[in-house]
């Protein structure tokens, strides 16, 4: 079934949910309040690549999972394959992100705006307002013996 549109109002809605299914961290929050916080993984390295930036605001997030959800899913896939100038990403770069076949940019784009979401509810349980972002995917390498 082809995406549609997801409304401010459908966010919001998302995000209380959200914070109910999620109401706190694994760790004793006092520990992680205020602590920086960093995301592994193809999401960060897609959001490294897209925002050219290995550090980006809880606000930069917000922006841009709300510009998907205004799009439906044709317009939607034609935005996560460029950067946020609008510049496209070349043909290497589109498969280190896995997102060189139509099949994984119908997947990107379906899941993007959830794990935005999932992202900016872990910086609200830290109690920070930007996170830094592997442009790598480096938690092969993390949990290696």
């Amino acid at each position: 079934m082809p995406l549609t549109t997801i409304s401010a109002s459908q966010f919001a809605a998302a995000d209380i949910k959200l914070a109910l299914l999620v109401p706190n961290l694994p760790v004793a929050d006092a520990k992680l309040t205020g602590t920086p916080l960093a995301a592994i993984g193809g999401t960060a390295k897609y959001l490294a690549a897209y925002f050219g930036a290995t550090r980006v605001s809880k606000r930069q997030l917000d922006d841009l999972r709300h510009a998907l959800g205004r799009l439906e899913q044709p317009a939607r896939v034609k935005a996560v394959v460029k950067d946020v100038a609008g510049k496209p990403f070349g043909a290497a770069q589109l498969e280190s992100l896995g997102l060189h076949g139509a099949g994984d940019q119908d997947s990107t784009v379906a899941k993007l705006p959830a794990k935005i979401s999932l992202l900016m509810r872990l910086m609200d349980l830290a109690g920070v307002d930007s996170l830094s972002l592997s442009p790598t995917d480096a938690r092969h390498a993390l949990v290696r013996p």
